[in-house]
């Protein structure tokens, strides 16, 4: 179950530019798929490419910011 969250969060980075409620799914996956991979980067850098794409730049930035404080551990 969580690695279906976790492949779609990380699968999010081939959709340039979801629509609402994809992005609204995306979210959730990404709230899910986090719960069981804390510590996996790649998870926050797709999220905040499909963020990016989507125009939530504030928010990406922050969720970029998260995945180099995790790449780093």
């Amino acid at each position: 179950l969580y690695n279906g969250h976790r492949n779609r969060v990380l699968n999010a980075i081939a959709i340039p530019r979801p629509s609402e409620q994809t992005l609204a799914q995306l979210r959730k996956d990404y709230a899910t798929a986090r719960e069981q991979f804390a510590d996996d980067p790649r998870l926050d850098y797709a999220f905040g490419l499909a963020l990016w794409h989507h125009g939530e730049r504030s928010e990406a930035i922050d969720v970029f910011q998260t995945a180099a404080r995790l790449e780093g551990t």
